[in-house]
């Protein structure tokens, strides 16, 4: 049987911008430095950081569009500096967890109707971090459990008793992004110290795989693909932006490294399992 060359249906894909009527226009949004992202939304609203300050969270329907009115725009009025992670839980589209350069970890809730006025009063405040807090995010199979990292710590927060279930503090710098394993059972961080640690929270106080990753000062982030397998996106040596694939299971070979351009700009991956 001869061979037959296979053409991508990719090789030609473009993305299409939505109609101009359907954009969400002339926002009041400043420029952030934290390790955390700007925006986050669930499957009824859409949250980003509002105003040069970046202290309120503004939050509007997810199916708004045209021009808001600035003054009268719905905000959730989080904290007294820079809200630098904010994460939407998987369990309940009204509830967002904020963490902030004050050092403080928010829970807040959307009622069901939306936001009709500015938004306060928190449903829980966890104790105060050592360090600003950098990231935020809930366990992606189990309800009521948060995890966050504040300078060389990661924290993992059983948020109907408001206590932390557990704790590492190892890191040789700060922690620069967190991600859980689609089934839970792990989780990983990619850390300023240039290292690459995944975490089994079940079984071990510290960190069960490690290695050196990203040769870059920059920020770097990870995300998991499949269960198995981990995409970390940094800088290397040469200032060029990087993406490196690697296998848990052997975790000090790359299974792919891709150099791509020199720029300041920070890949954020996002991986649809």
């Amino acid at each position: 049987m001869a061979w037959r060359f296979k053409a991508s249906k990719y090789k030609n894909a473009a993305p299409i911008e939505p109609k101009l009527d359907l954009h969400i226009r002339d926002l009041s949004i400043g420029s952030y430095h934290s390790c955390g992202n700007f925006i986050a939304a669930s499957a009824a609203y859409i949250a980003f950081n509002w105003d040069t300050l970046g202290s309120s969270l503004a939050v509007l329907p997810l199916n708004f569009t045209g021009r808001p009115d600035k003054s009268s725009i719905p905000r959730i009025d989080a904290h007294s500096q820079l809200v630098t992670d904010f994460a939407f839980s998987p369990f309940d589209d009204g509830l967002i967890a904020t963490g902030s350069q004050d050092q403080t970890i928010k829970l807040w809730k959307i009622p069901k109707e939306g936001l009709t006025r500015n938004l306060v009063t928190p449903e829980l405040t966890l104790p105060e971090q050592p360090r600003r807090v950098e990231t935020v995010g809930f366990h992606p199979t189990t309800d009521a459990i948060l995890t966050t990292s504040s300078g060389t710590g990661v924290c993992i927060w059983d948020i109907t008793e408001g206590k932390d279930v557990f704790c590492w503090n190892g890191h040789q710098d700060w922690v620069q992004s967190v991600a859980w394993q689609w089934s839970g059972n792990l989780f990983a961080t990619q850390c300023k110290d240039k290292m690459l640690r995944i975490f089994d929270p079940r079984a071990s106080e510290g960190p069960t795989h490690e290695t050196n990753s990203h040769d870059g000062m920059k920020d770097s982030k990870v995300v998991w693909v499949g269960d198995n397998r981990v995409l970390t996106s940094g800088f290397g040596s040469d200032r060029c932006r990087e993406l490196t694939l690697r296998d848990i299971r052997n975790i000090s070979v790359p299974q792919k490294s891709l150099s791509l351009d020199v720029s300041s700009g920070i890949l954020v991956p996002l991986y649809d399992p």
